[in-house]
């Protein structure tokens, strides 16, 4: 897989939903703060109880596997964010993650996350709607699960 350009991870990365209607000065500091990896298959970048949560990731190409005590708990691909609640509370990472094939991945610092929360209203809004859909479809997925 050929390496994505930084100014096309960024392109592909304002097009989230997460990342939607921010004002012009916002989206300029984003592509200043956010840089893209490329790494291998095989190669783990989270790890399960690690207390450093520096990074909000964005899957922008290939696959990544979660796993919880050694078992897998999903594949996630482009645009799944990973990191997010760790960058949001600084608690422990709670799954490991690992380039299942060769991925890019956006990252944004946790720095820079808290940042944009703080000066972007928008921004903020956005990352409370998108963990409001995730306890939505848990809670969905629980209801399935149970009834």
């Amino acid at each position: 897989m050929a390496n994505l350009s930084a100014t096309a991870a960024i392109k592909q990365v304002l097009q989230l939903p997460i990342f939607g209607g921010l004002s012009a000065a916002t989206r300029k500091h984003l592509k200043g703060v956010m840089r893209v990896d490329h790494l291998a298959a095989g190669t783990c970048f989270l790890i399960e109880g690690d207390p450093s949560a520096d990074d909000l990731f964005v899957v922008l190409r290939g696959e990544v596997a979660l796993t919880f005590e050694d078992k897998l708990l999903v594949l996630n691909g482009p645009p799944d964010l990973i990191g997010l609640l760790s960058v949001i509370d600084g608690a422990p990472r709670t799954a490991s993650a690992t380039a299942f094939s060769d991925v890019a991945l956006a990252v944004l610092p946790r720095e820079d996350f808290r940042s944009l929360m703080a000066i972007s209203p928008r921004f903020a809004r956005n990352v409370i709607e998108h963990l409001t859909r995730d306890v939505r479809n848990l809670h969905s997925a629980d209801e399935k699960v149970w009834f």
